[in-house]
C-alpha cells in the first residue's frame, strides 16, 4: 500500500490537528498505509477522560431547570462519548522527518521548527518529493504572525523591522523564504485568501486550495446518544460514523438534535440562544474574547429573552442568564452548536475558521467581521452577516434583527446547514486531499 506519514505539531488540540486527523482516517479508509505523527501529545489520559465526562455532567446540570424551562439531564452514554480517547500518535522531532520513507506522501499540517524541517529536506537527494503542507495560519509566509493583518512586510519576507514588535522576524522570515524556495513543497490552502498570498510570495510552490471541512453534528449526536461510538478505535471516535453517513434526510434529523440538545440543556422553546465559541474564553484576545461581555449586553438589552453560552474558557459556571462553558472536548462543543440560534464570530484575524463551518453544519446563522477567508464562507445576507472588522455596533445589530425575526432566522438556518453541504463536509475536503495524494503519487510513479 501507498504510505502516508501525517504531521501535526499537536495531536488533539486545534484546527490543525482535527483536520490532519481527518484527513488521514480518509486516506486510511481509502486504502492507504497511514502513520502519524505529533511533537507534543496532548491527548487525554484516563484520569482527564473521567474528568471530561463529570465536566459534560456538571454543564448540564449548572444550565439547571430554569436556564429556559425544563428538565436538564444527560443520558449517561452521551456523557462517555465526550471521552476522545488517545490516538496512534508517534513522538516525532521535526527534523527526524526528513530521514523517513522517501517515496508516498509527507503531509505536515503545522510543526514547532518550520526551519529545522525544511534545512533537514535539503539533505535529502530528492527536496520536497511528495511533500505537502497545509497552510492553517500564514507562519510560513511571515516572519512569524499566524496572520499580517494590514501589514505587507510578509511580501518581503518580513525584511524589514516588524512593525508589530516581533522579534528577530527579519532574520526569521529570510531564512524560511530561502529554504522554501529551495525545498518547494506543494501548499494546501483552506482559504482563496490565503492561497493568493502564497502564490504572491511563493510563485514557484504549487499552491491547491482545500476549503475545510467538519464533521456533521447531528449524526454524531445520534451516535454519542445511542453509545453507537463505544466499539470504535480510539481515533475514529469523533469522526468515523459522520464520515460514512449520507447527508439524505439531514433536515430532519438535524431539528431532532437541536430539540434534544436544548431540552437536554433545560431550554424553553422561545429561548433565544446566543453562542460566543473560541479557545480561551473570554481571555482569548486574539479571537475578541474580551469584548463578548459587552456584545452580550448590548443585544440582551434589546432582546430580553435572549440567553447566552460562552464557551472555551476555564471556568464552569452561570450568571442569570449566561453560561459559561469550559473547553471540554468536542462532544461538549457538539451540544452548544446544536442548542445554538446564532453564533457571535468577532475574530479580528482568521483563515478558514472551523467554528463558522461547525454553526453551518449545526444549522446556526453566524455574525462575524468581514476577515482573511471569512467572506468565502459567509454569504453576506443569506446565512449570516459580515461587518468591518471592529464595526461591533453592527455586529449587535446584526444579532439584534436575527434574534427578533423568527422567520428571517429559521430560513437563515436553513441556508447555512445547504452551504455546509454544499461546500464544508468532511467528506468533500477529505475527497480533495485523496485527489492530491494521488498526484503526487502519480508523479512518483512517473519518475
Amino acid at each position: 500500500m501507498n504510505p502516508v506519514h501525517i504531521h501535526s505539531a499537536l495531536a488533539f488540540h486545534g484546527g490543525a490537528a482535527r483536520v490532519a486527523g481527518m484527513a488521514g482516517m480518509a486516506a486510511s479508509r481509502a486504502g492507504y498505509n497511514v502513520s502519524f505523527s505529533c511533537e507534543i501529545f496532548d491527548g487525554p489520559r484516563a484520569a482527564d477522560c473521567m474528568e471530561q465526562k463529570g465536566v459534560l455532567a456538571h454543564i448540564l446540570r449548572c444550565a439547571g431547570p430554569d436556564f429556559g424551562a425544563g428538565a436538564s439531564r444527560a443520558s449517561s452514554s452521551f456523557a462517555e462519548a465526550a471521552s476522545p480517547g488517545a490516538s496512534e500518535w508517534a513522538l516525532r522531532r521535526p527534523a527526524s522527518l526528513a530521514s523517513g520513507n522517501r517515496t508516498g506522501v509527507l503531509h505536515m499540517h503545522s510543526t514547532q521548527d518550520w526551519e529545522g524541517f525544511f534545512a533537514a529536506l535539503l539533505e535529502r537527494p530528492a527536496p520536497g518529493r511528495g511533500l505537502l503542507c497545509t497552510l492553517h495560519d500564514a507562519r510560513l509566509l511571515t516572519g512569524g504572525c499566524i496572520h499580517p493583518l494590514a501589514c505587507r512586510a510578509w511580501v518581503d519576507a518580513c525584511a524589514c523591522v516588524c512593525p508589530m514588535g516581533r522579534p528577530h522576524a527579519a532574520l526569521h522570515g529570510r531564512k524560511l523564504r530561502a529554504l522554501l524556495r529551495a525545498v518547494k513543497p506543494r501548499f494546501a490552502c483552506p482559504s482563496a485568501w490565503l492561497g493568493k498570498m502564497a502564490r504572491e510570495a511563493l510563485p514557484e510552490c504549487g499552491c491547491r486550495i482545500i476549503p475545510n471541512g467538519v464533521e456533521d453534528p447531528a449524526v454524531m449526536f445520534e451516535q454519542m446518544c445511542g453509545g453507537v461510538l463505544s466499539d470504535f478505535s480510539p481515533h475514529d471516535r469523533i469522526s468515523k460514523g459522520a464520515f460514512d453517513a449520507p447527508l439524505e434526510g439531514a433536515a430532519p434529523r438535524l431539528g431532532r438534535a437541536k430539540a434534544l440538545a436544548r431540552r437536554s440543556m433545560g431550554m424553553a422553546r422561545p429561548a433565544k440562544v446566543v453562542l460566543f465559541a473560541a479557545h480561551g474564553g473570554e481571555t482569548c484576545r486574539s479571537k475578541g474574547g474580551d469584548k463578548w461581555m459587552g456584545i452580550w449586553r448590548s443585544i440582551k438589552a434589546a432582546v430580553p429573552e435572549a440567553v447566552c453560552v460562552m464557551a472555551g474558557g476555564e471556568r464552569l459556571e452561570r450568571c442569570n442568564d449566561v453560561l459559561f462553558w469550559p473547553y471540554a472536548g468536542r462532544a461538549v462543543m457538539i451540544l452548544a452548536m446544536l442548542a445554538a440560534d446564532v453564533l457571535i464570530h468577532v475574530s479580528p484575524a482568521e483563515n478558514h475558521s472551523l467554528a463558522i463551518l461547525e454553526a453551518f453544519a449545526a444549522g446556526v446563522p453566524v455574525c462575524a467581521f468581514a476577515v482573511g477567508g471569512v467572506p468565502e464562507q459567509i454569504v453576506d445576507g443569506a446565512c449570516g452577516r459580515l461587518h468591518p472588522c471592529g464595526d461591533y455596533d453592527g455586529l449587535i445589530r446584526s444579532a439584534v434583527a436575527l434574534l427578533r425575526r423568527p422567520a428571517m432566522l429559521r430560513n437563515w438556518s436553513f441556508a447555512a446547514r445547504e452551504r455546509y453541504e454544499r461546500f464544508f463536509t468532511m467528506q468533500r475536503m477529505c475527497g480533495e486531499y485523496l485527489k492530491a495524494y494521488e498526484e503526487i503519487l502519480s508523479e512518483q510513479d512517473g519518475a
